[in-house]
């Protein structure tokens, strides 16, 4: 099989906390994927999600849409289950080889950068270039009295993170504009 190059935008535990959230930390990152979903582009984006259909609805009423409009590839995978192997594994049953991986979810020091077997520090160990896409994140469990001074200290430990396993060249922080899709 011959397959295409593609970029997927990964969602870790996208719709977050909401209760622990005000109403843009909750709204922002959707109206990046919303962006990121709705531009004219030459081949689909493909999307994987982590997200429990039943648990997380707002997440799924969007996967809902992508999947009737069919202009871009929704995978939702089971978070309790899942490694880059097995993500790796479904992109290529859909006709791609993945080169770029675009992540956003809740926490940006946790389950997005190191936390999950799937988080941005173990594609990069297996030599994927990674970007952490800023207004697709959130932070409701680290510490600072709003969510500004909640993403500086996320910000911090993650560039610790980053920093101690030699990866930045393999893992940008990045805004919406700055997105290298493939």
């Amino acid at each position: 099989m011959d397959l295409k190059p593609t970029t997927i935008i990964l969602l870790i535990d996208f719709e977050g906390h909401p209760i622990l959230g005000d109403d843009f930390t909750n709204n922002q990152r959707f109206s990046t994927l919303a962006w990121l979903l709705n531009a004219i582009r030459e081949k689909p984006l493909v999307i994987v999600s982590d997200h429990i259909p039943g648990q997380h609805r707002k997440t799924e009423e969007v996967a809902k849409i992508t999947r009737i409009e069919k202009r871009n590839i929704w995978l939702t995978i089971d978070p309790r289950e899942c490694s880059i192997e097995r993500i790796v594994d479904e992109v290529h049953r859909k006709g791609y080889n993945l080169k770029n991986v675009i992540i956003g979810g809740t926490n940006t020091s946790g389950c997005v950068i190191r936390s999950k077997p799937y988080s941005a520090i173990s594609w990069a160990k297996k030599g994927f270039t990674v970007q952490v896409l800023s207004s697709m994140c959130a932070d409701y469990q680290i510490t600072g009295v709003n969510a500004t001074e909640q993403t500086q200290n996320a910000l911090t430990v993650a560039w610790k993170d980053i920093q101690q396993a030699k990866l930045f060249d393999k893992i940008s922080y990045i805004k919406d504009y700055e997105c290298q899709i493939i």
